[in-house]
């Protein structure tokens, strides 16, 4: 089997590309050039040491490896809508919209045209028959991110490492002397150095506006509503007899709402830009509901559904018990027992 694998430079993808190599297939590497360079001239995502990681690993496994430059897509792809969604309000997903866009996008399609059977990651999750599902290790379980994919790609997608833990990827690494055995991950968005709001207020400004409680009583103001994100706490800037948490986002007033946290959950969600990964999504699970958990935040707890009902482009979901803080822009994966079945964006 001819397979393309994505060699980022770190641990997983590398012991990703030596299990291939290992299981016989005729294995090719690429690493993608993606973030643009900083003022300062250092690119924050596909670093040149990543890249020289991503070769020296290629070098010890004896694959062919290439260096593709995607980011005038990127950025119009991701970038872009990342900045000007903070700007409108919400808190949009980098890795969802990078996955199916370019990762799993541009990338396979041009896979498919050079001949390749199939494209390979060092993502935690699992791909059978046909259907997206968790990877073995609940901590490091990357489906949520890929739950945006189409359902035709999926087919066409191989995870060496669905059924391994990252303590064992670390050992195999160290195992076989890989040259990112020992390297740390980040745990950032990848294109962000330092903290995320100084990186939108770099390239936002600032637009100050007014800090209100649920009744629209003024509480102090703030220098841009891209600083915040619902169910924030820290460096609000107001304080309360009682914690205070952003409940609300309002773009067009330039006002930012903060309240209790029970102010701050909700039982009721409406998803925009669905994804089925179901065949006959509708038809099995209208009146089924319960059979679902809605995951609407990376590493939060998923939560089972009470009702779902489809409203022509979006979707309406009632949770059997309130969710804390779900941030439009933000995903919503939808899940079968360990499948991934549909996902969507939160809406405002």
């Amino acid at each position: 089997m001819k397979v393309l694998l994505g060699l980022s430079g770190g641990v997983d993808s590398s012991v990703a590309a030596a299990l291939l190599r290992e299981s016989g297939c005729d294995v090719t590497a690429f690493t993608l050039l993606l973030g643009h360079a900083d003022p300062d001239g250092v690119h924050r995502c596909c670093s040149p040491s990543d890249v020289r990681d991503a070769r020296a690993v290629a070098q010890k496994l004896d694959i062919p490896h290439y260096i593709w430059d995607y980011r005038d897509m990127f950025a119009e792809q991701v970038m872009n809508p990342f900045l000007s969604g903070y700007d409108s309000g919400i808190t949009p997903n980098p890795c969802g919209m990078c996955n199916r866009t370019v990762r799993f996008g541009a990338v396979l399609d041009r896979a498919r045209r050079l001949g390749f059977d199939a494209l390979a990651t060092g993502h935690y999750a699992r791909v059978e028959a046909g259907g997206l599902y968790r990877g073995l290790d609940t901590k490091k379980d990357q489906s949520y991110f890929l739950s945006r994919l189409r359902p035709d790609v999926i087919p066409h997608l191989i995870f060496p490492l669905a059924h391994l833990t990252k303590p064992r990827v670390r050992q195999i690494a160290a195992d076989m002397c890989l040259p990112t055995s020992e390297k740390v991950e980040s745990q950032e968005i990848c294109f962000v150095s330092g903290r995320t709001s100084d990186f939108l207020s770099t390239r936002l400004g600032a637009r100050p506006g007014d800090i209100v409680d649920s009744s629209g009583r003024v509480l102090g103001r703030h220098s841009g509503i891209h600083q915040f994100t619902l169910g924030q706490r820290r460096g609000i800037g107001v304080s309360g007899p009682e914690p205070l948490y952003v409940t609300g986002i309002q773009a067009a007033a330039n006002r930012v709402m903060v309240g209790t946290r029970s102010e701050a959950c909700r039982r009721e969600v409406r998803l925009t830009e669905f994804n089925s990964l179901q065949e006959r999504f509708e038809e099995m699970y209208g009146t089924h509901p319960s059979a679902l958990v809605a995951q609407l935040r990376y590493g939060a707890r998923p939560i089972r559904l009470e009702s779902i009902s489809f409203c022509g482009g979006a979707v309406d979901l009632t949770l059997i018990a309130p969710a804390f803080a779900p941030a439009p822009g933000q995903i919503a994966a939808l899940y079968d027992g360990d499948r991934v079945v549909a996902s969507g964006i939160l809406a405002a």
